[in-house]
């Protein structure tokens, strides 16, 4: 939690897709293996490919293990989910005070990870339609920049689509988003959808076949969440 007291040394969003262009660039240059960690992602192609390359496979990164496959044993025999979640709050007890396995298995345990659901995601995460899988991402990193384990600014899927946005916005012809809307949609890519969706229906709020795509984009959105 170090770096939450000495902020202006950690890196901002937009620069993490420099990380994952330097992994990735590196595994096709060499041997050299390289493996993610759980902070960096998520659903950006060239991760899913750095991940595989490490043993992953089929790339995708599918939610925090802590308290679900893992568990940290502090020096003074507390336990935590993760080594990185250094809260209170997720203190599960101490080895001294209950075995190991009997603190894992009862009931209650790691509830903070383990009946968490994309429905209490928050921001982007709240909305995206891989919530159900990340889960909002690694549960260190968003306690550390976010203060809560509900939303992560740093999730690449995010950066991309804040960028996609600005670019999205500079687009006046109506027929142009329309057509990137139905294409986005087709391809399953829904926040992209629905990114020139709401730019259409600044361009043409009555627009019917505007009204049509944003109904059916709800729709299979619903599905999802």
């Amino acid at each position: 939690m170090n770096c939450s007291n000495h902020i202006e040394m950690v890196i901002k969003p937009y620069e993490v897709p420099q990380i994952i262009d330097f992994a990735y660039n590196t595994i096709q240059d060499n041997n050299l293996f390289i493996d993610l960690a759980d902070d960096i992602g998520y659903f950006n192609l060239k991760e899913m490919d750095i991940r595989r390359h490490g043993g992953h496979q089929n790339g995708l990164w599918l939610g925090c293990p802590a308290g679900k496959e893992v568990l940290g044993i502090r020096a003074n025999g507390d336990i935590y989910g993760c080594l990185s979640i250094r809260d209170e709050q997720f203190r599960e007890g101490n080895i001294r005070d209950m075995p190991t396995r009997q603190l894992w298995t009862r009931p209650g345990a790691f509830s903070w990870n383990r009946n968490l659901s994309r429905e209490q995601l928050t921001g982007f995460c709240g909305k995206c339609q891989y919530g159900s899988f990340c889960l909002g991402g690694c549960t260190g990193a968003k306690l550390t920049l976010n203060k809560n384990i509900y939303e992560n600014n740093y999730c690449l899927f995010k950066i991309f689509i804040e960028k996609e946005k600005e670019n999205i916005c500079k687009i006046t012809s109506i027929d142009t988003i329309i057509s990137k809307a139905k294409k986005h949609l087709d391809s399953e890519e829904y926040q992209m959808s629905e990114l020139c969706l709401s730019r259409a229906r600044t361009l043409d709020r009555n627009n019917i076949e505007v009204i049509e795509l944003a109904d059916s984009l709800n729709n299979l959105m619903n599905g999802i969440l």
